[in-house]
């Protein structure tokens, strides 16, 4: 049983002294409002970009980067990206890995699912025509479908989560 000498105040008070002897209190910075300007339109207004990732036939190399995305070191939910479940709710389309034959569909399922203006993000040295798979008979281009919508690659085997993160930051989706 706890002592009832010590209320909640008292408990705010010891936590309060124990927080400021170790400065984990930091105060803002003094260019703050020069720091909001640095953010892109989207983030200063609040708006979430969500992003539907569709492995295309990687080897999963891209998969444990893009997953690292959501630890706490890149949280990159603090930027106003999302991982979604369904393409419906999707403002891109995140695809790794060389584009395989048995995926066709199901990406253009996925791609057709998306509502408009749909944009495609590829990841990854497996859409690179000069790479490992480029004159493979296990992979595709693009579909010109999304192709047409297609907005940035990122290269790299992998890229870092950190690159991932400056990319999607610079692109500007719409408002």
């Amino acid at each position: 049983m706890s002592d009832p000498s010590i209320g909640f105040i008292a408990i705010l008070r010891r936590l309060g002294n124990l927080i400021s002897r170790r400065n984990l209190l930091s105060e803002a910075p003094e260019d703050w409002e020069n720091s909001l300007i640095k953010l892109p339109a989207r983030r200063r207004k609040n708006i979430s970009v969500f992003i539907r990732h569709l492995d295309a036939g990687s080897s999963n190399d891209c998969e444990l980067e893009i997953s690292a995305l959501s630890n706490p070191v890149y949280d990159f939910q603090r930027f106003g990206f999302h991982f979604v479940a369904s393409p419906r709710h999707a403002d891109a389309l995140l695809v790794t890995g060389p584009f395989t034959p048995g995926m066709e569909v199901a990406a253009l399922a996925a791609f057709r699912a998306m509502p408009q203006p749909r944009r495609v993000i590829t990841l990854g040295d497996g859409f690179d025509p000069d790479g490992l798979f480029g004159d493979s008979y296990a992979a595709l281009p693009l579909p010109q479908v999304m192709a047409d919508a297609w907005i940035v690659h990122i290269p790299g085997s992998p890229p870092s989560p950190q690159e991932l993160l400056n990319v999607l930051n610079a692109i500007e989706f719409p408002l």
